[in-house]
């Protein structure tokens, strides 16, 4: 049986997601301050009481509608940021 554990805050996961902007993020005009909202996103998700027993295929449709409200067209650019975030933050409230 997977119990949660106390969830760990934004700020514990920030060199995690630093890390993968460096090695994942292709545009390189891009800074990391471009892409925090996107991994914001995702640990929001991950931790959002209705969404983090639903599978990412779930997810990415709320966070897509979300994101695309507030920044229209650019869904793609940082989707792998969102979903970086929401399995790290996911994978890290669980033990087993």
């Amino acid at each position: 049986m997977t119990n949660l554990v106390e969830p760990r805050s934004f700020d514990d996961f920030e060199a995690q997601f630093q890390n993968h902007f460096s090695q994942k993020v292709e545009d390189k005009n891009a800074r990391y301050g471009d892409y925090m909202p996107a991994y914001r996103l995702g640990y929001d998700l991950a931790l959002n009481e209705i969404l983090m027993s639903k599978p990412w295929e779930v997810v990415e449709t709320e966070a897509h509608e979300y994101w695309e409200e507030r920044r229209p067209g650019t869904w793609e650019s940082f989707r792998g940021a969102v979903y970086f975030a929401w399995k790290q933050v996911k994978d890290s409230a669980t033990e087993g």
